[in-house]
C-alpha cells in the first residue's frame, strides 16, 4: 500500500511540469520508466580507485547530460522531449533508491 501512495506522490509532481511543456512531461515519464525497466535489468557502474569506490549512477549520467545540453542552449537542435527524459532519469535515480547520494565510498575490507 505505501508504494501505492509514493507513486501517486510522483504522479502528482509531475502536474506542474505538464502544465508547462507537454513534451517536456512526455519526454520525463519515457525517462522515468526507461530507467525503471533498465536498472533492473543492468548492474551499476562502479570504479574502485585505491581504498574508495566511486559509483557512477544512472543518474548522474542523465545530469551530465542534461547540463551539457543546458550549456549548448541551442533550441535549433536540442528538443524538449530529449531534456524531459534526462530529467527523467535523474528524478527516478533520485527517489527509487536510498542511496542514491552515496557517491564516492569506501571499499570495505
Amino acid at each position: 500500500m505505501k508504494k501505492l501512495e509514493v507513486n501517486k506522490v510522483k504522479i502528482l509532481l509531475g502536474i506542474p511540469l505538464a502544465l508547462i511543456s507537454l513534451r517536456i512531461y512526455l519526454g520525463a515519464v519515457f525517462g522515468y520508466f526507461f530507467a525503471k525497466f533498465l536498472s533492473s535489468k543492468l548492474s551499476s557502474i562502479i570504479f574502485n580507485v585505491g581504498s574508495y569506490q566511486f559509483h557512477f549512477h544512472h543518474w548522474i549520467m542523465g545530469l551530465i547530460g542534461l547540463v551539457f545540453l543546458l550549456i549548448l542552449n541551442n533550441s535549433l537542435w536540442i528538443d524538449k522531449m530529449i531534456i524531459g527524459f534526462l530529467s527523467g532519469l535523474v528524478f527516478e535515480g533520485i527517489t527509487s533508491y536510498p542511496d542514491w547520494y552515496k557517491v564516492i565510498t569506501k571499499k570495505s575490507s
